[in-house]
């Protein structure tokens, strides 16, 4: 059972799941990588392209972890998250205290399908997260549900306004408001009604 599922109340339902994209292990398989090629080339060398090979082994650890451990999710309520396994960052926001949801992407972002969505709640509040695959959807999903959490309460009723009572002027008989004191079309006195 994931984090998510863990922590639904009783009646939510989970609109989205998102994850961190594959660019979390560029580093440590390009690491890899040049131990591989050196391995291959330094033929009375060997133990450089091993001891390489077993630097990449070593940096993709953490990135393994925070990929396999980190979930983000939209329910019909909140908007859930949390990254990593022994040291944690989460995120327990309710639909209606999100002001913005922003995504940055750079150009590879762009090209390869992943970002940053940085959430902003009432209060100033800012949780940001990086390398999210799909971000525009992610983002879409909690704009989705914050606009039907709003539609399902109906539109904010404005509050009526009082009824403008109105008389005519004794003088030119335009209308003006039963209180006014002169007339804005004569500008003339008139009796208190």
């Amino acid at each position: 059972m994931t984090f998510i599922d863990q922590n639904l109340v009783p009646g939510e339902q989970i609109a989205h799941r998102a994850k961190l994209h594959w660019m979390v292990f560029v580093l440590p398989v390009g690491v890899l990588a040049l131990g591989v090629l050196l391995l291959g080339l330094l033929t009375g060398h060997r133990w450089i392209g091993g001891s390489i090979i077993a630097l990449g082994a070593v940096l993709a650890i953490r990135p393994y972890v925070f990929y396999q451990f980190s979930e983000f999710g939209v329910t019909d309520r909140r908007v859930l998250a949390k990254l990593g396994l022994v040291s944690r960052q989460s995120l327990d926001q309710l639909l209606d205290k999100i002001e913005a949801v922003q995504v940055d992407q750079d150009i590879p972002g762009r090209l390869l399908g992943y970002g940053s969505v940085t959430v902003i709640g009432t209060g100033g509040t800012r949780e940001t997260f990086a390398r999210i695959a799909d971000p525009y959807a992610f983002r879409r999903a909690i704009q989705e549900r914050i606009i039907a959490l709003q539609g399902s309460r109906g539109p904010a009723a404005a509050p009526a306004a009082p009824p403008r009572l109105e008389r005519k002027c004794p003088w030119c008989a335009e209308m003006i408001l039963t209180d006014a004191r002169v007339c804005k079309h004569c500008g003339r006195s008139v009796p208190a009604a």
